[in-house]
């Protein structure tokens, strides 16, 4: 992709990315004043200096069209009416190139393409399939639903870890100030008073000092060690997969991961399938938009194996990522005829065991961190107990 300076006759200046500069002004609806290429690290400086288009904004966005399209308005002038709205510059510039490809003929999936990072790639199938369908209204609609329920997920991820990371961030603080500030008093008044110091207590001293002298090079050294590793498992794909793996036998992150990945797997084949698409056609998109490898690989089983006359149910029990209980909702949808419904009630049952696993799990830190705190300072008791007695009775 190409960047571009436009500027239109009422002064607006734009980056806009485009193939070539023929699809540039093939998006246009009117002639640029002007257009000029934008250098690599112009892109760079605007995307770090401007906002992205958030996910909140995404489902406003889905939820407008939908209801002005129930409300008997034609697409073209609910994208001009969202355009009148209060956006932000980037969402913006979105919406009004949508609305330019649409005055050119353009399907509304077609415009949202350029934008698959804002939007995903599931929400431009289930639009697709709404366009052919005639139900666009409806599929957004669906589109929607799937964008919050992804939200909510992600939401429930934040509340849980939010309480044990303030608490590791107050033990941290806690323990920087005890080492850092009472500690060196306390040794140097022990010091004045020339009281011997046991060996736990000079241990902790020498342990301190050898922190604070060697932090410069202990820092540089984690970030190398966590940069090598990142920058390892996203060029490593061999790596991801043994990560994930080892991860899915871990108590707790386990049950975590799997009710995580078989939540969204069964909410995108449930909408997938009541906007109209074929379950094969939906397990081919939803691996098309799999990021996370062990996602990836578990659904290409599942097509693979559809593919040689499999069921689904059956082929689910050849993953690590679901569980028999998944299967066997799987199972009786086939049976009923209705698997789109099977898997909503497969969904909810997983977004309810997911939150209830991720509070458990929330819960348990709490404990180990109360015990860490714990041992913290009785380790600091044992260590100036002693010293402290020596000191009063020489005050006496």
């Amino acid at each position: 992709m190409k960047r571009f300076w436009v500027t239109f006759e009422n002064k607006e200046r734009h980056l806009i990315e485009a193939p070539s500069l023929e699809a540039l002004l093939a998006t246009q609806s009117s002639t640029p004043h002007s257009v000029t290429h934008a250098s690599l690290g112009d892109f760079h400086l605007r995307q770090m200096l401007e906002p992205s288009i958030s996910a909140r904004e995404i489902l406003y966005l889905l939820e407008y069209l939908s209801s002005m399209l129930e409300a008997g308005w034609v697409l073209f002038e609910a994208l001009q009416a969202l355009s009148q709205e209060p956006l932000r510059p980037k969402t913006a510039r979105m919406v009004a190139s949508m609305t330019r490809q649409l005055s050119q003929g353009h399907t509304l999936s077609s415009a949202m393409e350029p934008y698959v990072d804002a939007f995903g790639e599931t929400v431009i199938d289930l639009v697709r399939v709404g366009e052919k369908n005639g139900a666009l209204a409806q599929t957004l609609a669906k589109a929607h639903r799937h964008l919050q329920f992804h939200a909510m997920l992600r939401t429930k991820i934040r509340q849980a870890l939010i309480y044990p990371l303030i608490m590791l961030a107050i033990v941290g603080v806690s323990v920087g100030v005890w080492m850092g500030l009472v500690l060196p008093q306390l040794v140097e008044a022990f010091g004045q008073m020339r009281i011997e110091l046991p060996p736990l207590t000079l241990w902790l001293v020498d342990a301190w000092a050898w922190l604070v002298a060697s932090i410069g090079y202990l820092a540089f050294g984690v970030v190398v060690a966590v940069s090598a590793s990142v920058m390892s498992y996203r060029k490593n794909r061999w790596l991801k997969a043994f990560v994930w793996r080892m991860l899915l036998h871990l108590p707790w992150v386990g049950a975590m991961i799997r009710a995580w990945f078989t939540a969204q797997f069964a909410h995108a084949i449930e909408l997938s399938m009541l906007s109209g698409m074929t379950l094969f056609a939906a397990l081919q998109e939803r691996q098309k938009s799999a990021h996370n490898t062990l996602y990836h690989e578990a659904l290409g089983t599942l097509h693979s194996a559809l593919s040689q006359g499999s069921s689904l149910s059956h082929a689910m029990q050849s993953t690590l990522l679901f569980t028999p209980y998944g299967a066997s909702m799987a199972a009786m949808g086939e049976r009923q005829g209705d698997l789109a419904g099977s898997m909503g009630r497969l969904s909810r049952y997983y977004e309810l065991r997911f939150e209830s696993v991720a509070t458990t799990f929330s819960k348990l830190l709490e404990p180990l961190l109360i015990v860490g705190v714990g041992l913290f300072y009785a380790v600091m008791l044992l260590a100036m107990l002693g010293p402290i007695y020596d000191m009063m009775g020489q005050v006496r």
